[in-house]
Parts: C-alpha cells; structure tokens; sequence
C-alpha cells in the first residue's frame, strides 16, 4: 500500500490542492465512511483520510484523538492508495508509525511557499488563528520535513499549477516518486 501524506502551513493551498488534484485524476466520491473515523473512498480504489468540505478539510475535519485509530486503520491495508492532508495527522507520531509499517511505502509531499503567502492566504479565506498559533504550525511542518523525506511543491504558484503536480504524484507508480 501507498500512503501519500501532504504537509504544509496553514494558508499554503492543501485542501484545495488535493481536491483539485482529485478532480484532474477525474476521482469519483463512492462512498463516504464514518467509522472507524471519518474517510471517503473514490473509484479509483484510492482512501482519503477525512472529509472535503468548505473550511476545515481533509484530516482537519477529525477529532483530536484520531491519531492512534488511523494508525489502526493503516495496519489494515485499506486500499493500494491511501490520501492524507492537514494537521491533525500532519504529526511526527503518526507518520512515523507509518513509516515503520512493512506493507507500506510513506511518500510526504511538502506544499511549500513563503510564510507571507501562506500566511495572506490564510488571512484572505478568513482564519481567526493568532500569530503565535500559525507560527507554531509553520514550525511543526518545518520540523517534520527534516525528519522525513520529503517531496517539496513550489506551493507558491497558482493553485492549478501546485494540483497538477500533486496529480502527478498521485497518479506515478509506486517508488517512481523521489523525495527533493
């Protein structure tokens, strides 16, 4: 199984991006799961660990304490593709445990843009999140792209351009993907 992680500061374009790159993939919603936690399954045969939906998408969209029943849930080999985006298990504990998993092959995308961007960006779809809050996140991910390997997206660019990429990826076979 491949698990295909995305990571990045709030504002950088995940959600949006995954979304887009599923759509250029031409993925179809079959079903939308509720447990173990919340997941949706496309035709493809590919797993996304949360919901899409306006605000608060992907893995930002579960409960806090979701960590250890996705772990679980990745142990079961649920499906040859397995999508993740957000915060919730943008986490060194979760990917990580990932990482170990023998059937599993962890590729982290790194969407990566000046903080200015993210940061307007995020400002611009209407976050309330402090400073010191966004801060704080932008130094998780920093954090986590020097302890796993990552591939890195020039999120910067328009949103078409940074989807496209992710489709890319997405769509290459398993191991053709090398990390920057």
């Amino acid at each position: 199984m491949r698990c295909v992680y995305v990571i990045g500061m709030p504002g950088v374009g995940k959600s949006t991006a995954v979304a887009t790159a599923m759509d250029l993939l031409g993925w179809q919603v079959t079903e939308e799961r509720a447990t173990p936690f919340a997941h949706t399954v496309y035709d493809s045969g590919a797993i996304q660990l949360g919901r899409n939906r306006a605000h608060f998408s992907g893995t930002d969209a579960l409960s806090m304490s979701v960590s250890p029943l996705a772990v679980e849930f990745m142990r079961t080999l649920p499906a040859p593709l397995v999508l993740g985006e957000g915060d919730r298990l943008g986490t060194a504990k979760f990917l990580l445990a990932v990482a170990v998993m023998p059937d599993v092959i962890l590729e982290v995308v790194h969407l990566e843009a000046p903080p200015q961007v993210a940061w307007q960006r995020a400002s611009d779809r209407g976050s309330a999140q402090s400073w010191s809050w966004w801060r704080g996140r932008a130094t998780k991910v920093r954090n986590l792209t020097h302890l796993l390997p990552c591939l890195t997206i020039d999120a910067a660019r328009p949103p078409g351009a940074v989807a496209q990429d992710l489709a890319a990826v997405l769509a290459a076979p398993v191991g053709t993907v090398t990390p920057a």
